[in-house]
């Protein structure tokens, strides 16, 4: 009976929030929190109806049903009160969707819901540098110019889209290595299994907790960074140094060459692309497209110190035409600018 008692003042705390929410600025958050509330209640009904089974009595099925119902009539009732329009009814106090670098590592959020999409935004904002994607053009485009640490994405359980797509996040040796964490409207163990087999390191169904969903990420990053650590210090046997020392050779050769790929570098290696990533990775945490950033930015910081070369000719002598790109991959390396670095590092530092 407390059970039934629990899920009911869960209702009515949903119904007074929309009273609330009528007159609140700041309502697209709380209509988020309501929804959330609600699918708790569908959720834990359903849950209760499994575990009974065969032995609920008549009685019990049909208060079941009606906390069913009353849920579905106040999400109704949420659609409407209000006119809520994802394009048009922008709060005042949510602020736009961030598509620039902050400080921490960077998350691509792939999420069609432009709402949630804010709201998860809005949440993370201070702990990752969030860049949304409200589909999977935009979630590539963003993969190749931003390079991401982590892949939070919200797939939707009635297409099968963005699961082909996480596959093939997990499968292709560039992307492989990022942690990928899924959030999924369908609690069932059945579609968290199948997250997981779509490689998925967490999965999380709404409706979610913010600290959870930000502490498991945090968890991920930090467990990735470890294991490159461990790596890294790992003593290199002969033939693996002479393997970094060509590669290096061959990275010396082609620094300036905008046009080096994960192809290029493979083929100059006597490898494939595929045998190269897991070469790298093993030796260094790397994948090749991030070792080959990483050489440019260290051959970059290099000239900086130690050369009176602009910013500008710098960026173009490492493999840069675009000067803003070079900023960006820069201050993502080393935690700041290219013209506060030389500040602090360059040859005039100090004088």
């Amino acid at each position: 009976m407390s059970y039934f008692i629990l899920i009911f003042a869960i209702i009515l705390l949903a119904a007074s929030a929309l009273t609330v929410w009528k007159i609140s600025s700041s309502h697209r958050r709380l209509a988020h929190e309501i929804r959330n509330s609600l699918s708790l209640v569908k959720a834990s009904a359903e849950s209760l109806k499994e575990r009974l089974g065969h032995s609920a009595d008549d009685t019990v099925v049909r208060e079941l049903d009606m906390l069913n119902r009353s849920a579905d009539k106040l999400s109704a009732l949420l659609d409407s009160f209000g006119g809520i329009n994802a394009e048009t009814d922008v709060s005042p106090l949510l602020p736009p969707r961030i598509n620039v670098p902050g400080t921490g590592k960077a998350v691509l959020l792939i999420e069609k819901d432009r709402d949630l999409s804010d709201y998860l935004c809005t949440s993370m904002e201070g702990s990752f540098n969030v860049y949304p994607a409200y589909g999977e053009p935009e979630a590539k485009e963003i993969l190749d110019s931003a390079a991401p640490d982590l892949v939070l994405c919200d797939v939707d359980t009635g297409s099968t889209g963005l699961f082909g797509f996480c596959s093939k996040l997990k499968s292709s040796p560039e992307t492989a290595h990022l942690p990928l964490v899924v959030i999924s409207d369908n609690s069932g163990q059945d579609a968290r299994v199948d997250a997981l087999n779509h490689g998925a390191e967490a999965v999380f169904s709404k409706p979610f907790s913010i600290a959870e969903l930000t502490g498991a990420m945090r968890s991920l990053l930090e467990n990735r960074d470890r294991v490159k650590d461990a790596l890294s210090e790992r003593p290199a046997v002969s033939a693996d140094k002479d393997f970094m020392e060509s590669l290096e050779k061959i990275m010396e050769a082609h620094l300036s060459d905008e046009n080096l790929s994960v192809d290029v570098l493979a083929a100059e290696a006597c490898m494939s692309s595929s045998s190269l990533f897991k070469k790298l990775k093993a030796l260094t945490g790397m994948s090749p497209g991030e070792y080959i950033t990483a050489s440019r930015m260290k051959e970059a910081a290099s000239l900086m110190k130690n050369t009176a070369l602009t910013i500008d000719d710098i960026s173009i002598k490492v493999g840069f035409r675009s000067h803003s790109y070079f900023s960006t991959c820069f201050k993502n390396r080393f935690g700041m600018s290219p013209k506060k670095f030389r500040e602090l590092s360059g040859p005039s530092a100090g004088l």
